[in-house]
C-alpha cells in the first residue's frame, strides 16, 4: 500500500496523554488537528454539510480524493448511527463524546436537528485539559462557534476545573478527564450532570484503539453500567481493524512512527472479536459494519451517486482495502424495556 492510503489513517479524537500508555502528546496533537483538516477538505468539496470544522482548521488542505471519501464515510456512519438513537428516542437524551478532539457534531446538531436539541439533548465532551482549553479559545474566538451558545463571548456559559476554563451550558458540558483513568471518568462526568437515568448514547471516533485494551475495557464497560437498569444506552464506535494482513501491518508501522501507535488493535484483531468483547463487557446486543459495507450497502443508492460523483477516483483497490480495515459499531442496553431502541439495536 502507499503512504497516500495511509494518510486517512491519521485519526483525530484521540485523548491527549503520556508516552508508553497512550500515543505521546505530539503524535496526538497533530493527528486530532490532521483529522479536522482531512474533514473540512470533505465538507469542501461537497461531500457533506458542517459549517462549523473550518472554524477548528488553522491550515486548510485539499486532500486526495481516497481521503475525501474515507472521511466523509466515517463522519456519516458516526452521524447516521447517532441520529438513529436520537430521533427514535421519545424523550430527552444525552450524547457522551469520548475523546472528543476538535469533533463539531454537537454545533452540526444545534444547526440542522434543533428539533431534537429541544426535545431535551445535554451534549457532554470528554477529553484532556489541555484540548478542551484549546477548544474554549475556539468557541471564544470564532463568532460562528461562540454564538451558538450568546451573542458576545461574555455570554459563553464557562466554569473553571482544576484551573482550566471550560465551557458549560444546559445543553453541551465540557469534561476534563483522562480515558484511562475510569473511577476518576466517572466522577468528572457526575460532577458535570450526568444523569444515569436519561437514553445515553456514547461516541467514540478512533478514540479507544489509542489506549491499552485493559483501559478501553474497563470505560466500555463502565459505560454499559454507566445508565440505570432498563434505561436505554448505546455506544458507537469507529476505529481500525484487521491488523494481522499485510495491508494491516502496513497501517499499524506508519500509525506508530508518527507517534500515535494502535494500542489497542491486537487484542480484538477483527470485527467478531469485537462483537465479543462489547457483548463480555455488559453490553445486550453488538451491530458491526466493516466500512465497505457500510458505503455499498447502507447508504442510500441516490446519496452513494452524488458521493462518486463529486471526483475523479480510480484509487478503487485501494478504497476497498482501506474501508476493509475500518468497522462502525453500535452496542445498545436496555433494548427489551424500551421498544424504540428495536431499530437501533440492529441499525447494521
Amino acid at each position: 500500500p502507499s503512504m497516500s492510503a495511509m494518510d486517512m489513517d491519521v485519526d483525530g479524537g484521540i485523548p491527549f496523554g503520556r508516552s508508553g500508555d497512550m500515543a505521546d502528546d505530539s503524535g496526538v496533537q497533530s493527528t486530532t488537528e490532521d483529522s479536522a483538516i482531512s474533514k473540512f477538505s470533505s465538507v469542501n468539496l461537497g461531500y457533506y454539510d458542517d459549517p462549523f470544522v473550518r472554524h477548528v482548521v488553522r491550515f486548510p488542505v485539499k486532500r486526495a480524493p481516497i481521503i475525501n471519501r474515507g472521511y466523509y464515510t466515517r463522519v456519516s456512519a458516526m452521524r447516521a448511527s447517532l441520529l438513529c438513537f436520537l430521533e427514535s428516542c421519545p424523550g430527552p437524551c444525552q450524547v457522551v463524546n469520548l475523546g472528543a478532539g476538535l469533533d463539531t457534531t454537537f454545533f452540526w446538531l444545534q444547526s440542522k436537528h434543533d428539533n431534537l436539541v429541544q426535545k431535551g439533548l445535554t451534549y457532554f465532551e470528554v477529553d484532556f485539559q489541555d484540548s478542551l482549553t484549546k477548544k474554549t479559545g475556539l468557541i471564544m474566538k470564532k463568532p460562528a462557534l461562540m454564538t451558538v451558545f450568546g451573542p458576545t463571548k461574555d455570554a459563553v456559559p464557562t466554569v473553571v476545573v482544576d484551573g482550566a476554563k471550560l465551557v458549560r451550558s444546559e445543553t453541551f458540558r465540557m469534561v476534563a478527564s483522562d480515558l484511562r483513568e475510569v473511577h476518576a471518568l466517572d466522577a468528572n462526568v457526575m460532577a458535570a450532570g450526568f444523569s444515569k437515568d436519561v437514553p445515553t448514547v456514547f461516541l467514540c471516533e478512533c478514540s479507544l484503539v489509542y489506549i491499552k485494551p485493559e483501559a478501553s475495557d474497563a470505560v466500555i464497560q463502565w459505560a454499559a453500567r454507566a445508565t440505570a437498569d432498563g434505561v436505554a444506552s448505546g455506544m458507537v464506535v469507529y476505529e481500525q481493524t484487521n491488523p494481522n494482513d499485510r495491508f494491516g501491518q502496513v497501517m499499524v508501522q506508519n500509525l506508530r512512527e508518527r507517534g500515535c501507535p494502535l494500542l489497542g488493535v491486537h487484542a480484538y484483531p477483527t470485527v467478531e472479536a469485537q462483537v465479543q468483547r462489547y457483548c463480555d463487557l455488559g453490553w445486550g446486543k453488538v451491530s458491526i459494519s466493516d466500512m465497505n459495507t457500510y458505503f455499498d450497502k447502507f447508504l442510500e443508492r441516490e446519496e452513494y451517486k452524488r458521493v462518486c460523483r463529486l471526483e475523479m477516483f480510480d484509487e478503487l483497490e485501494e478504497w476497498w482495502l482501506i474501508q476493509g480495515h475500518y468497522f462502525v459499531l453500535m452496542a445498545t442496553k436496555g433494548v427489551a424495556e424500551n421498544s424504540w431502541m428495536s431499530n437501533v439495536a440492529t441499525i447494521w
